[in-house]
């Protein structure tokens, strides 16, 4: 499948991804918290850690409504809530820069309506993440968190595109039964309207015919064969209702078998 494909078969589905991805926002928040206040970070750097830390997943939870209004501007200010967290827990910013941000990558996926776009976006985050660690590690430790933000990020995708891969066929496999329903929807209609057709309205018109010469029978004062017209044109009605009701019951069948395979 194409790139471009996944962007027209997929949204950001709620209980898909965004729960997964806010429980592990609040584990996060939860282990830094404790491991920040252990090692005796000034409380108003934990305070304003954990008021970032549910801003973010506030927003997130609110990014699609978000994104069709201020795309650039939401993207612009989570990004900068994961840079300020990161800041206030330097030792640990190397984790929510992979955390939070394979989080914002992945909805920027389904956010973009563009394969080009969702690139640019991150190429901008990884190049952005390069000088923050650069800010947050100096260069003792940079390359080796460099080498940790990369191989993380890694498996991230590796992960997120195999899920995603799976979705994609799901859905593919939903429009295609949706596809088969509405063809196999519209063969009974045309079935039916040949059967209506062939049968129903020539019965039909072989009344009419009757009826127009039982009235000239009439004018004649044949009253005879103007009343055996008449018994043959009745019992072919009663025919013709037997029939419709037929159709129409087979109507109502295929409908239901539709709506519920199992009957």
């Amino acid at each position: 499948m194409k790139v471009q494909d996944h962007f027209e078969v997929l949204n950001y589905n709620t209980s898909v991804l965004k729960m997964p991805f806010t429980i592990a926002h609040v584990l996060i928040t939860l282990i830094l918290t404790i491991l920040i206040s252990v090692n005796d970070a000034p409380t108003s750097n934990i305070v304003l850690f954990i008021l970032g830390s549910v801003l973010f997943s506030v927003l997130h939870w609110m990014g699609s409504w978000l994104f069709k209004r201020f795309s650039t501007f939401y993207l612009i200010v989570q990004l900068v809530i994961i840079f300020g967290v990161a800041m206030l827990v330097s030792d640990f910013g190397i984790i929510l820069l992979i955390v939070y941000g394979g989080t914002l990558v992945a909805q920027s996926f389904y956010l973009y309506n563009s394969a080009k776009r969702f690139v640019a976006f991150l190429v901008l985050y990884i190049g952005s993440v390069i000088f923050m660690l650069s800010i947050l590690y100096g260069q003792e430790k940079y390359d080796y968190a460099i080498f940790i933000f990369v191989i993380s990020m890694l498996f991230i995708l590796l992960g997120f595109a195999t899920f995603n891969q799976k979705e994609v066929e799901n859905r593919q496999l939903q429009l295609a039964n949706k596809r088969i329903e509405a063809l196999t929807k519209q063969n009974e209609r045309q079935r039916m309207a040949r059967n209506l057709h062939d049968s129903l309205i020539q019965r039909l018109i072989g009344v009419n015919l009757k009826m127009e010469v039982m009235d000239e029978y009439l004018e004649d004062g044949d009253v005879k064969e103007a009343a055996e017209l008449l018994r043959l044109a009745k019992s072919q009605v009663e025919d013709s209702i037997i029939e419709a009701r037929n159709v129409v019951d087979d109507l109502r069948l295929s409908e239901e078998i539709m709506l519920n395979p199992r009957l």
